[in-house]
């Protein structure tokens, strides 16, 4: 598989997308947008950096790790570098086919901490003592105490198909395809079908139909990977009707699902 990388509008897109969701909290990120966009290019560049056709960092692990270092150490935005690095990492496997599984979120936090304060090696002697042999710039052994941190038993290869996003994201993809989720009740919400008919005397009217009701727990809660399954059916929306997963979820549900999924940590990471 070919190595897929971030682009720094991906990069920007994402940090505005955090901007927006913790505008309201007690942790916002503040002042918004970017300090530099010079250390902004630099930290994405990193990606890309080889010679020729060879890539310095080459593999999935490797360059998620550089791209990570690149975001938290050059600080390009004003504020919320941390937030963003992790989010950015966390796409960028994705990207690649690759979760993170099993991870401690307080560990998953001291790793930011640590790259961003330069104390990381201090927990990899090993890689400490191949800098102080000159085998390694200080950097690349920081970049390299990454990937081994991901690749020590957390690093996993995606299972495609359905996964899980938030009702809001859920909400923006039906939209794509004239759906509408609409009426929520208690614990469930009506799945609504919009259509555009042609009038008697001309011209078009917009024809609604319910579908069908699913439970619903709030816009930023995750929508059972059943209830995915049975909307997908029921819109015809599957595999079998030219419509695979990599058409029906996109770019932006992913980012949305893992700031969701990594809010405890974003938050903190807020005050460190």
């Amino acid at each position: 598989m070919d190595l897929k990388t971030l682009s720094t509008d991906e990069v920007l897109s994402i940090n505005q997308k955090l901007v927006e969701d913790f505008r309201k909290s007690n942790t916002p990120i503040f002042p918004e947008g970017v300090k530099s966009q010079n250390l902004l290019e630099s930290a994405v560049d990193r990606q890309n950096a080889g010679w020729g056709e060879k890539l310095k960092y080459p593999t999935v692990a490797e360059n998620a790790s550089t791209l990570l270092y690149g975001l938290c150490c050059n600080h390009p935005f004003h504020n919320g570098n941390k937030r963003t690095a992790l989010v950015c990492m966390l796409a960028h496997l994705d990207k690649n086919g690759k979760i993170l599984r099993g991870v401690n979120h307080s560990e998953l936090m001291n790793l930011l901490t640590d790259v961003a304060g330069h104390t990381i090696l201090i927990k990899h002697p090993k890689i400490k003592k191949e800098v102080d042999k000159g085998k390694f710039s200080f950097d690349e052994a920081e970049i390299l105490c990454v990937t081994s941190w991901l690749k020590d038993n957390r690093m996993h290869e995606i299972k495609r198909g359905d996964k899980p996003i938030t009702f809001r994201e859920l909400k923006r993809i039906l939209a794509r395809f004239n759906f509408q989720l609409e009426n929520p009740k208690g614990n469930s919400i009506d799945l609504i079908k919009v259509d555009s008919v042609p009038k008697f005397f001309g011209g078009f009217k917009e024809e609604r139909k319910k579908i069908y009701s699913i439970s619903y727990s709030g816009e930023t809660k995750f929508v059972s990977i059943h209830s995915l399954k049975e909307i997908r059916k029921r819109c015809a929306l599957e595999d079998k009707n030219g419509c695979d997963s990599s058409a029906f979820y996109d770019w932006e549900a992913t980012v949305d699902s893992f700031i969701v999924e990594y809010s405890g940590i974003l938050k903190k990471l807020a005050n460190k």
